[in-house]
């Protein structure tokens, strides 16, 4: 397998072409710090206003805020669409953050969220969670606000434990990924 096959990292060009096609005024990308240099907005078309959020100001961020507060920060139904790039497994509450999120997109806006389904601790003590594709359906569902269009798990890997003993013996053959990632729709308001 190579990266031009993998079904996770085909979400995020699927993502583009729905964003084109869609034609927005207005993107938020949420932790949008350029931490390790990757910057995610040149794709954007030209005619799109492009917001960085992030917790802490830095390269590539406009708003300075928390993604669980995301309403406080940025006008109501004002967002057309908006992505999270390893950013999810670093919120005290994901599911608030998802909530914040419909809070501030139009209906019909779309949502990429990509985070990690296996991956070393890291940025800690502020590495709270991991997410399957099964798992994104308990953020983005109608009671938050959202549908799921599409959610996949990309790049298989291997778990081995370094003391192998009934529980662990096997375990680098049951499959795993280095990260999920989902597509959503603002269908409504949230009821949460």
């Amino acid at each position: 397998m190579d990266l031009a096959t993998d079904l996770g990292h085909a979400l995020w060009p699927q993502f583009h072409q729905l964003v084109r096609d869609a034609a927005p005024q207005v993107a938020v990308e949420v932790g949008s710090r350029a931490r390790s240099g990757n910057i995610y907005r040149d794709w954007l078309p030209d005619t799109c206003r492009y917001v960085g959020f992030d917790v802490h100001a830095g390269p590539n961020v406009d708003v300075v805020g928390d993604a669980h507060q995301l309403s406080s920060h940025l006008e109501r139904d004002s967002v057309d669409v908006a992505w999270s790039i390893s950013t999810f497994e670093h919120l005290a509450m994901p599911w608030v953050a998802a909530v914040e999120l419909g809070h501030v997109m139009k209906l019909g806006g779309l949502v990429y969220v990509q985070s990690h389904q296996t991956w070393p601790v890291h940025d800690a003590p502020w590495d709270f969670w991991r997410f399957s594709k099964f798992g994104w359906d308990t953020l983005f569902h109608k009671y938050s606000g959202f549908e799921v269009i599409a959610a996949e798990m990309g790049e298989p890997a291997s778990v081995r434990a370094h003391v192998q003993h009934p529980p662990t013996i096997g375990l680098e053959d049951q499959p795993a990924f280095l990260f999920s990632a989902v597509i959503a729709r603002k269908i409504g308001e949230s009821d949460l």
